[in-house]
């Protein structure tokens, strides 16, 4: 059974280049371009771990959709991406619950990665 992956990032470049690698190992990707639609697609497909940009609509906009999805599962796998690449966001992210913040520019097998081991396959 293939794990399943949201993504979810404001670029469509970016999530169509992320969705393409990452279905390359075999993973089936979904893909939101805004908070709204990331929980949309996270409350129907219900997938293995999400992956979120913190600045989508405003810089904070990740962190609350953080916040939505432990109100609703507080062992969810979540991962951000971020350019706001700072001690402080990365301390607010992992207060937060996040599992991992990986800094953009990053390379997509560091992702590939961190996902596997979160997912442990």
């Amino acid at each position: 059974m293939s794990k399943s992956v949201l993504l979810v990032d404001y670029n469509p470049n970016l999530l169509l280049l992320l969705a393409d690698f990452l279905k390359s190992f075999g993973l089936k990707v979904y893909t939101a371009e805004s908070i709204e639609k990331g929980w949309q697609v996270y409350t129907e497909a219900q997938p293995d771990l999400i992956v979120s940009d913190i600045a989508l609509k405003s810089k904070d906009c990740g962190y609350r959709f953080l916040k939505q999805v432990r109100d609703r599962d507080l062992q969810q796998p979540f991962i951000f991406l971020s350019a706001l690449n700072n001690s402080i966001n990365r301390n607010i992210a992992m207060r937060l619950g996040a599992n991992a913040y990986i800094d953009k520019p990053f390379e997509p097998d560091e992702l590939y990665r961190k996902i596997k081991s979160i997912l442990s396959f």
